[in-house]
């Protein structure tokens, strides 16, 4: 796709307005944007200050941050505290995410839509996989029927588990 400004170079930068409930999009090459938007491509539009502007949007009230009292919250395994997660956009350790989980799954969930990473199954060879899972998905249903007394249900649960079973 080309630039929509000098139609020669191809368009790397995505740009959406919104103004009075109107939104536009541009599409710009790099030095259209620097000209016309402004933009400085070194820092602006970096993966840390993309993740910064997701955390910050709800974090003080997470952490009890406020103009009065200021808890900082640090790893106890790697020592990497909230604040220098906050520039880097990356985490110590595995345990950071325990640490900085009030902040981090609801971002993590913001952007991917989930906190559970599903993964993806390829086409090809993922029909054993499909299978399985739907049969897991089809067993908790089935509990949770059972547990809510809706016996049809769980009835057809059961049926829809033993045909995937079979082609398993």
């Amino acid at each position: 796709m080309l630039c929509e400004h000098c139609h020669k170079n191809i368009a790397t930068v995505f740009l959406k307005k919104t103004v009075n409930g109107k939104t536009t999009e541009i599409r710009l090459c790099e030095k259209c944007a620097k000209e016309l938007e402004g933009i400085n491509m070194d820092s602006d539009l970096s993966f840390q200050n993309l993740l910064s502007g997701f955390i910050n949007a709800s974090e003080n009230n997470l952490y009890g941050m406020n103009q009065f009292h200021h808890v900082i919250p640090t790893c106890s395994h790697c020592g990497m505290n909230y604040t220098e997660f906050r520039k880097t956009g990356k985490l110590g350790c595995a345990h950071c995410y325990d640490t900085f989980s009030k902040t981090l799954m609801p971002v993590i969930k913001r952007i991917h839509g989930n906190t559970i990473h599903s993964g993806k199954i390829p086409n090809r060879t993922g029909g054993k996989l499909r299978i399985n899972k739907r049969i897991q998905e089809l067993q908790e249903q089935l509990h949770m029927a059972i547990a809510k007394e809706e016996y049809e249900r769980a009835a057809q649960l059961r049926d829809e588990i033993r045909t995937l079973k079979k082609e398993d």
